[in-house]
């Protein structure tokens, strides 16, 4: 047998096989999956919605269609954990990613995967790996060379956020900062965007300190609002800037006008709620709104209305079970905000109990040196210090300090002040008055 004759058995073995297992792309079925998994996800039937995307996904691989994968991932994912639990949900959208950024060549699609693989990390709880995966879409968006503007302001602007919620304030500033400056080649064009982007900045630079530049970021993005035609986007928008001038107003110690922002931000989140669609817009808005009240039962506890106090945060306590998995980290939220109104009300035994408990999990889960375990030290120290235990009111406060040095930024002004302060006097309570 020559070399033509070789040839031509192995195109007619290859064509034969190729004609035995290809599957002929049915457009029509293809456009009724997808209909039908948007519906379904829509109204929440997560079983269906598992049934179609698991079935569009095999038919997309089968027929040879990989570029059009990426449309499911996340809905794939999202039905697997509602239906089989988070590990499930987390592994099948990490799996989907891979097969994606192996066998998909256009790179967009990637970091609309690696996206969708980070929200589901933010919506199970897994916030560590929403920094690494927020990475790996930045370090594609810096080595691609046709890179939209939007891309890489999403990019810096994830990692920013991650940041925030893990307690590094200087990282989540810089990065927040980064996302705003490829969108000011097109401010009109990108103004929606930018409004998400100068509030992040507002929220970075708070945590910091620097009140100045944010309030000027907050209200640079209550601006952009001008532009937004959609109600869901404007009851956005302006609940997450409302809500962040609460906060500083709170800092600067200006309780009132703190309460008034407070309520424009939650009437705006109501407002967004019942714009939102069923599922995850719902579910996002229904979280966030939780933060709003969590930070307005703090807010009554600094008024001194400890019933009312109490009374939101359990409310907020049972809006977490009804909206967070089990095994969410901001379950753990509660514990400092139940230690905090049993210490106002003298209860300090079980003040003690869930401060104790809130110290243990933010050293575990941020880890010993972040601003959220430097908080918790600082929180037993009051405590330690009202109850006469001078001496293990310097040893948090000490704690406390040690840990603001190592992140001054994230851990200043009045909180670094109190901390100094109060342990000056535990030392001079126990005479120890060179030290204090």
């Amino acid at each position: 047998m020559n070399g033509v004759q070789r040839f031509f058995l192995l195109w007619v073995f290859c064509t034969i096989g190729i004609a035995a297992h290809a599957q002929e792309f049915d457009e029509q079925l293809f456009w009724q999956r997808d209909s039908a998994i948007e519906r379904y996800a829509a109204s929440g039937a997560y079983q269906d919605v598992q049934k179609h995307a698991d079935a569009q996904i095999a038919f997309l691989q089968k027929v040879g269609r990989p570029d059009s994968v990426y449309r499911y991932a996340y809905n794939a994912a999202r039905s697997m954990w509602k239906n089989k639990g988070t590990e499930a949900g987390v592994k099948r959208s990490e799996e989907l990613v891979n097969w994606i950024m192996a066998n998909d060549a256009n790179v967009d699609h990637h970091l609309e995967a690696l996206n969708d693989l980070t929200w589901i990390y933010d919506e199970t709880g897994n916030g560590d790996k929403c920094i690494e995966a927020d990475q790996r879409y930045l370090d594609i968006c810096l080595s691609f060379d046709n890179v939209k503007p939007m891309q890489l302001s999403t990019a810096y602007y994830s990692l920013g956020y991650d940041y925030q919620i893990s307690g590094d304030g200087k990282k989540a500033a810089y990065y927040l900062s980064k996302s705003i400056e490829p969108l000011l080649v097109d401010t009109f064009r990108y103004g929606e965007r930018l409004i998400d982007c100068y509030n992040g900045q507002g929220t970075a630079l708070f945590r910091i300190g620097d009140f100045v530049r944010a309030k000027k970021s907050l209200n640079t993005s209550l601006k952009y609002i001008g532009m937004l035609t959609d109600s869901l986007k404007v009851s956005m928008a302006k609940a997450n800037a409302f809500g962040n001038l609460s906060l500083i107003s709170n800092d600067e110690g200006n309780l009132i006008e703190s309460k008034n922002y407070l309520y424009q931000s939650l009437r705006a989140r109501q407002s967004a709620i019942t714009f939102a669609e069923e599922g995850f817009q719902k579910d996002q808005q229904n979280r966030f709104l939780i933060s709003n009240y969590h930070n307005l039962a703090a807010l009554y506890l600094e008024l001194g209305d400890l019933a009312r106090a109490e009374k939101l945060s359990l409310h907020v306590r049972d809006l977490r079970r009804k909206f967070l998995v089990p095994d969410h980290p901001d379950h753990n939220k509660s514990l400092e905000a139940f230690g905090s109104i049993r210490f106002a009300m003298s209860d300090y035994d079980e003040a003690q109990k869930n401060f104790e408990e809130y110290l243990t999990f933010c050293e575990s889960h941020f880890g010993v040196r972040s601003y959220y375990s430097a908080v918790a030290n600082q929180r037993l120290g009051k405590l330690m210090f009202q109850m006469e235990e001078f001496d293990k009111a310097i040893g948090y406060f000490t704690k406390a300090i040690e840990i603001g040095q190592l992140i001054s930024d994230d851990y200043s002004g009045d909180e670094m002040f109190t901390s100094y302060l109060i342990r000056s006097d535990a030392h001079g309570a126990l005479g120890n008055y060179p030290q204090a």
